[in-house]
């Protein structure tokens, strides 16, 4: 988010606000399915930058691997 040109605090108040909106709006089951997906969709997004710092890592291994291999 470098490019966003909005602070965490508002981003803080725009959760809690949703978060507050969905809770008022929607009947308990829907609200706890929807915890459920959002909170897996969190995870798995987690997941998948977690992932892609492994990558970038072991592929900056294997570039220097071969810059030694050529010296």
């Amino acid at each position: 988010m470098s490019s966003c040109k909005i602070s965490p605090c508002e981003v803080n108040v725009a959760i809690t606000a949703i978060s507050n909106y969905l809770f008022t709006n929607l009947s308990k089951k829907d609200f706890v399915f929807l915890n459920i997906c959002i909170s897996e969709l969190s995870k798995s997004m987690f997941a998948m930058e977690l992932l892609r710092g492994v990558c970038k890592i072991e592929k900056i291994e294997e570039t220097v691997e071969e810059i030694i291999e050529e010296a």
